[in-house]
Order: structure tokens, then sequence, then C-alpha cells
């Protein structure tokens, strides 16, 4: 929860450092994989992920630039994620 009340205070300040960005990228990806490993979560939420898990999109916050920003292959992490989702 601390990291959550940090980036919300860096949010409040809108200043933002390449860390606090590589932060927030690492803890989308997190989510995003947690969401799709836990039971509990809506078949349509799974979808959504997997959908932004299988784009090849360059955004500021895509799959492959959250994969990326915490030095992961994208390529590898997608093959993964799509087996383990069948």
């Amino acid at each position: 929860m601390d990291n959550l009340m940090q980036l919300n205070h860096d949010f409040e300040r809108n200043t933002w450092s390449d860390n606090d960005v590589i932060k927030l990228r690492s803890k989308i990806l997190l989510n995003a994989l947690a969401h799709l490993a836990n039971s509990k979560v809506s078949q349509q939420n799974k979808t959504a992920i997997l959908r932004w898990v299988r784009s090849e999109q360059v955004l500021p916050f895509s799959f492959v630039t959250c994969c990326y920003a915490v030095g992961l292959n994208p390529a590898i992490l997608r093959t993964g994620v799509m087996k383990a989702s069948r």
C-alpha cells in the first residue's frame, strides 16, 4: 500500500521520474498477470487482459512497453501467458 500512496503523491505533484514510470509499468504488468491467475476475476476482464497481452502496439503502457520496462522479452512472456490461459 505504501507504493500506491507514493504513486498517488507523485501524481498529485504532476512530476513523474523515469523510475516512477517504470514502477507503474511493473505494477500494471504484475496486476494483469495476477488477474489472469485469479479464479474470481470475470472472464470478460480476462479476455480484455489477453487482448492487451496479444497486442503488438508500442504505447506508453502497452504490454510490450511494460515488459521491456522490467527487462522481460514480451514475445517469450506472451507465449507463456497464452499457453497458461488455455
